[in-house]
C-alpha cells in the first residue's frame, strides 16, 4: 500500500516536533543542572564565610570575657585594699585621739614632795 502524502505529512511534523521537544528538554535539564551547581557552590562559599565570621566572633567573645574577668579580679583586690586602708585609718585616728587627751589640774612632772603627800 503506497503512502499518501497527506498521511506522511503529520507523521513527519510530529516526529520533528518530538525531536524538538526532546532537544528543548535536554537544554532545559542542562541549564537547570548548571544553575543548581552554581547555587550550591555559592551556598557553600557563603556557609564557609559565615563559619569564619562565627569563629572570629567566638574568639573576640572569649577575649572580652577574659578581659572582663581580669577587671573584676582587680576591682575585688582594690576593694579589699580600700577596706584594709579604711580600717588602718580608723585605727590611726583612734590612736591620735588617745594621744591628744589633756588632763587639767594634773602636773606634768611629779615632785618628791607631791608623791609623799599622796602616799600619806
Amino acid at each position: 500500500m503506497p503512502h499518501s502524502p497527506a498521511s506522511d505529512g503529520p507523521a513527519e511534523s510530529e516526529l520533528i516536533e518530538n525531536k524538538s521537544l526532546h532537544t528543548m528538554l535536554q537544554d532545559l535539564k542542562a541549564s537547570l543542572r548548571a544553575d543548581f551547581s552554581q547555587m550550591a557552590t555559592e551556598l557553600c562559599r557563603n556557609i564557609h564565610d559565615e563559619g569564619g565570621r562565627t569563629s572570629n566572633l567566638k574568639t573576640k567573645t572569649e577575649e572580652l570575657c577574659s578581659a572582663h574577668n581580669e577587671v573584676v579580679d582587680k576591682l575585688q583586690r582594690q576593694e579589699e585594699e580600700q577596706a584594709a586602708m579604711q580600717q588602718k585609718m580608723a585605727d590611726m585616728e583612734d590612736r591620735s585621739q588617745r594621744n591628744n587627751i589633756r588632763f587639767c589640774g594634773i602636773a606634768d612632772t611629779i615632785t618628791a614632795e607631791a608623791h609623799l603627800d599622796n602616799t600619806a
